[in-house]
């Protein structure tokens, strides 16, 4: 699917990357500094690098952005917006409907490897809506570790979800496991009354049920 913006077309991936690090940069990195939720500096790796470059840490590092500080170095980071309602999880693409290696795939190879380029650090963020107005807002952040988010998924504290509209199916990671198992996540949510949703009686529901289940919205998952 194409769609056009300033007279270019898009393809429908190009269109929510584009969508995705403009909200990165506009809701997520300012509210992440505002309550000191990661030391040194956050740096976009699709608004500082070469477009070889850029591709090669997207594509095959997974790499979105970069945290940098001069006291403990530099780690990578893998970001995702979505636009709607806040779920309170992580996701991660499993399987596509193409049979292209997802990032559920390689990030496990290369956390297996010990010796392959990775984003250590997941960001996941939640937002009132795509369209721009006034009155859109970031709902919630979440920042955890790669590595204990798919512990979790090896250890099936999690469920998955298949899109609808392309068949890609997810696995799912709520914020609330990654506490209750006592890994490291830092969260924020606009209402400071939020208490984190439970999804325990997802775990072990088979996919075909869980997908049934209205759950989940994918429109700006990418």
């Amino acid at each position: 699917k194409l769609l056009k913006k300033g007279g270019v077309r898009l393809s429908k991936v190009t269109h929510d990357l584009n969508d995705s690090i403009r909200d990165f940069n506009k809701f997520v990195i300012p509210q992440i500094q505002k309550n000191q939720m990661m030391e040194g500096k956050i740096i976009q790796v699709e608004s500082k690098n070469p477009d070889e470059l850029r591709d090669a840490l997207d594509v095959l590092g997974g790499i979105d952005a970069w945290k940098v500080s001069r006291e403990h170095g530099m780690q990578g980071i893998s970001s995702r917006i979505q636009w709607g309602k806040s779920w309170d999880t992580f996701t991660i693409r499993k399987t596509r409907h193409t049979g292209i290696k997802t990032e559920y795939a390689k990030r496990n190879e290369a956390i297996s490897s010990g010796n392959v380029l990775y984003p250590t650090l997941a960001i996941h963020a939640y937002i009132t809506r795509r369209e721009r107005d006034t009155s859109r807002e970031l709902i919630s952040l979440a920042i955890a570790d790669t590595n204990d988010i798919f512990d979790l998924i090896n250890r099936g504290y999690c469920f998955e979800r298949e899109n609808p509209d392309d068949g890609n199916i997810f696995t799912i990671v709520s914020w609330d496991e990654l506490v209750k198992q006592n890994k490291t996540i830092q969260w924020w949510h606009i209402d400071q009354t939020h208490k984190l949703r439970d999804y325990s009686k997802m775990y072990k529901k088979t996919l075909r049920q869980a997908k049934n289940r209205s759950l989940f919205e994918f429109e700006g998952v990418i």
